[in-house]
């Protein structure tokens, strides 16, 4: 089994070694009791000695729980088969108290699948699985948490959101495509819908991906500039692009389903006035989370909206019709709003991930968009690092060398500086030198 590196930084309490972009993480972590959670490879035989209950040949992972001076096995689930597991990877996140094991398997041994489970201390959580492409093998995944509680006015309890962002690379032929997919967990449940995106596609590229084996592994998922979103940083073709993802407030989505029930439930000879009424009535009904000027806000943009799709004689197919597309139109009126109307939502998609009589939206944007810069002259073992800014709208290259660290900057003109570089010596090594690039970047 091969163990490869895994390049994740994650948001509030998310726990990993530190010099995150410069090497391997640690395959342990500090668990949420002070107990060391560590992460094993190998055959059925060699970590479970003795016991007969696989065959002993099978490739599979083991969780070592050690507290004091007691050490607790446990078999990974999903792991089970007679498939090797790859680029295997443990994540701790504080919020939650969870750890999360995130690794690629082989599915009816021909199908490469993303696997991603949690440990709560004592006990397995649900695993859940990414296709993606069925037959393309994945490569260096990623993972971000972000979460939210919604205490809602008139209802008995709060509700709590986990949003699990995946990005990672599949490799078609001679083609890399990155990939994007949110893993949704509403109040304990997960979300069975689970959307897959190519990223390169919000960079305006025809022909997304590129050949192999080009610079296949530079990318990120960073925390963005709030709780709410996250940030990936990916080469397409030749351009290196950052796409923004943020999770849609639950208050706007419930807002948007319930506009959207009340716009097909209209029936044929309903007339515009009376059609108007009905979703302005809906708005206020269920909007009691938000300001009182801002519903009225609402109200009439969500009306102008219906109104110009309306046709003089509309018929119940037509509201049905209207209402399918709209929860993501109201999604763009409520996001502008929340961004002081600075966000005019023309080059974002509002992804839908459908839950139990409720949806949840993501809106994904394109943030960032450069060629990828000359590199300098290196030997071709030397394998960059990527950084980008919190917003996406920055990102800086480095080159680790023996005496020196080369990085180029992008600029506020979309082009990249010339090639700087930190002086290495006894008392700065390369690592110390990434990380001051990494938050440089970061805060930009």
């Amino acid at each position: 089994m091969n163990l490869r590196p895994l390049w994740t930084l994650l948001f509030a309490g998310l726990l990993l070694a530190p010099g995150l972009a410069l090497a391997e993480p640690e395959a342990a972590v500090l668990g949420a009791d002070g107990a060391v959670l560590q992460l094993h490879s190998g055959t059925y035989a060699e970590l479970f000695p003795g016991d007969s209950e696989l065959f002993a040949d099978s490739d599979v992972l083991a969780l070592d729980v050690r507290r004091g001076g007691n050490i607790e096995r446990h078999l990974v689930p999903g792991t089970e088969s007679t498939s090797a597991e790859h680029v295997a990877s443990l994540l701790h996140e504080n919020g939650s108290g969870l750890t999360y094991l995130l690794w690629e398997g082989i599915l009816n041994d021909i199908h490469p699948v993303l696997y991603l489970t949690s440990w709560d201390g004592a006990a397995w959580g649900d695993v859940f699985e990414v296709t993606g492409s069925p037959f393309a093998r994945k490569g260096d995944p990623r993972l971000v948490v972000t979460r939210d509680v919604v205490d809602s006015k008139g209802e008995t309890k709060a509700s709590e959101r986990t949003v699990l962002h995946l990005t990672w690379w599949e490799e078609t032929v001679d083609t890399i495509r990155w990939r994007y997919a949110p893993l949704v967990i509403d109040n304990g449940r997960q979300v069975d819908d689970r959307p897959v995106r190519e990223l390169g596609r919000y960079l305006g590229a025809q022909d997304s991906g590129f050949a192999a084996p080009s610079v296949d592994s530079l990318g990120l998922l960073q925390p963005g500039r709030d709780s709410s979103t996250v940030v990936a940083g990916f080469v397409d073709q030749d351009r290196l692009g950052s796409v923004e993802v943020e999770v849609v407030p639950q208050v706007l989505s419930r807002l948007a389903d319930a506009v959207a029930a009340e716009i097909a439930a209209l029936g044929p000879g309903v007339s515009q006035d009376v059609a108007l009424d009905a979703v302005r009535r809906a708005v206020f009904e269920n909007g009691g989370d938000f300001y009182p000027t801002t519903l009225v806000f609402l109200a009439e943009e969500i009306a102008n909206l219906l109104f110009d799709q309306l046709g003089a004689d509309a018929t119940a197919s037509d509201y049905e019709s209207i209402a399918s597309g709209m929860g993501g139109h109201i999604i763009h009126i409520g996001m502008r709003v929340g961004t002081a109307g600075l966000d005019d939502g023309d080059a974002s998609e509002i992804l839908t991930v459908g839950g139990d009589g409720a949806s949840h939206h993501l809106k994904i944007s394109a943030v960032g968009s450069w060629s990828v810069p000359t590199a300098p002259a290196v030997a071709a073992n030397v394998v960059p690092s990527l950084f980008i800014s919190r917003d996406g709208g920055d990102a800086l290259l480095a080159w680790p060398l023996r005496h020196r660290v080369i990085y180029r900057e992008t600029t506020a003109e979309g082009g990249w500086t010339a090639e700087r570089a930190v002086r290495l010596d006894a008392d700065l090594d390369a690592a110390t030198a990434l990380e001051m690039l990494r938050a440089r970047t970061y805060d930009r």
